[in-house]
């Protein structure tokens, strides 16, 4: 396995924690009455999904498939 490869093996590791902490705070949001805590919950998702737009970037400029 080249460098290259366990990089791209390491961030899609990484991308799958993303996926599972926004999942994780949307479903916080659709189960919550407070709203400032929604507020907040709703921004860290969206925080996640920024980030997993931005690493998806970087796996596919390292020519990887996004998993």
């Amino acid at each position: 396995m080249t460098n290259k490869t366990t990089a791209i093996n390491q961030l899609n590791d990484i991308l799958e924690l993303l996926h599972d902490s926004y999942n994780g705070y949307r479903e916080c949001v659709a189960n919550m009455s407070d709203e400032r805590l929604k507020k907040i919950c709703t921004h860290l998702s969206e925080k996640r999904e920024a980030m997993i737009k931005d690493l998806e970037k970087v796996i596919q400029t390292l020519d990887g498939e996004v998993v």
